[in-house]
């Protein structure tokens, strides 16, 4: 069977691709709804068949959309997250009270929603159980959880809020599943990719965790190689220019190929990702940390960790800058969101991929919650 599939506030199109690691091939994204100019561009490179139709508050939205079986939406968190002033629904970008017609006219048989962990603490509480109030209403079973992206391998912490919603006949019913939040390591995370990671110099500093992103800490980064320099490199399937090139000499990681994915739709190794989660595919780390270059410091175990999961490399993490300066390197960021190589960086210029990837959904992430979630609402274990 063929699920169709609506994209709300479409960022890069993580949710659509943990759609497609979770279900398979059998997802059918039938539109975009997302008014950034750079995000659009990335969607219409790697979905060119499907329409953006803009904002969905605009008058008429919903009339004029497409129905289809799944709702999909990572709605603008600025107005949750920790790091912002928290207006919550003062907020010009709450987007729910313009999302919410569009389910009960629609009404599909399943609606994905993804957001900031913050949005289910503190003053914000109250918006997260009216989300969930709003979808018991309308006759869907809700199940939500708290993941992060370090609970999957990835090599940073991102914890977010995904939430399940199924039309049901019988009495709605809502419950948060309780799943191993956190990755269970020792090792230490690398700060979560940010929007404004372009904008902070490696001077940057926070009091939380004494970094404010990634662009803060190139000192515990390796020293890119003169050959990596230039426009969106260090993240394709080939070898990677550096100390670390020994991985992929002693083939530890397989680089992905041609077979990994569709590539007219940019799914890159999603295919492989797929593969390893249905396999519980194991990982002989201690050995490949015995292998990682010195240059990766405290964070070698978690970059190691990251590279088995998603089957390929890091990439150069800095790169020069046109001052002669040391700076993040788009691909990076990309890597650690566990998207496929230049899914952002052969699109976009260094800046806006930084800020994409700071705003983006992790689709193995994703896909895995929505697996535990779905997993709890149908009673299959």
């Amino acid at each position: 069977m063929t699920v169709t599939v609506a994209s709300l506030s479409s960022g890069y199109g993580g949710l659509e691709m943990a759609l497609r690691l979770w279900l398979g091939e059998h997802v059918d994204v039938r539109w975009h709804s997302e008014i950034d100019a750079d995000a659009s561009l990335v969607l219409k490179t790697h979905w060119p068949e499907v329409p953006n139709l803009g904002s969905f508050t605009e008058p008429g939205f919903w009339e004029r959309a497409e129905r289809t079986h799944v709702q999909c939406g990572g709605i603008p968190c600025q107005g949750f997250s920790a790091a912002g002033r928290q207006l919550g629904e003062a907020d010009p970008r709450h987007l729910w009270p313009f999302w919410r017609p569009g389910i009960e006219l629609h009404r599909p048989a399943t609606v994905v929603f993804e957001n900031v962990a913050n949005l289910t603490r503190g003053k914000m509480r109250p918006i997260f159980d009216g989300i969930v109030a709003d979808l018991l209403d309308l006759g869907y079973d809700v199940r939500w959880c708290l993941l992060g992206a370090c609970a999957v391998g990835a090599a940073h912490h991102r914890h977010r809020v995904f939430l399940l919603a199924c039309r049901t006949r019988a009495t709605p019913h809502a419950a948060q599943v309780k799943v191993q939040t956190c990755g269970q390591h020792a090792a230490a995370y690398l700060p979560s990719p940010r929007a404004l990671d372009h904008t902070m110099g490696p001077a940057s500093r926070k009091s939380d965790g004494g970094v404010n992103g990634l662009s803060s800490i190139p000192s515990l980064l390796p020293t890119p190689s003169a050959v990596s320099y230039g426009s969106n490199q260090g993240g394709g399937a080939g070898p990677v220019r550096r100390a670390s090139d020994a991985l992929a000499r002693l083939e530890l990681l397989r680089s992905p190929n041609a077979r990994d994915g569709d590539g007219a739709r940019g799914q890159g190794s999603i295919e492989h990702m797929r593969r390893r989660m249905e396999s519980g595919h194991t990982i002989n780390l201690g050995d490949q940390v015995q292998l990682l270059m010195p240059g990766w410091g405290k964070y070698a175990e978690a970059i190691a960790r990251h590279q088995a999961v998603l089957g390929r490399p890091a990439p150069e993490p800095m790169e020069i800058g046109p001052k002669g300066g040391r700076r993040l390197a788009a691909a990076f960021s990309e890597w650690l969101m566990m998207l496929p190589a230049g899914h952002l960086t052969s699109v976009l210029d260094r800046n806006p991929a930084l800020a994409r990837a700071g705003n983006g959904v992790v689709p193995l992430q994703a896909a895995t919650a929505l697996g535990l979630l779905f997993a709890d609402l149908t009673g299959r274990s």
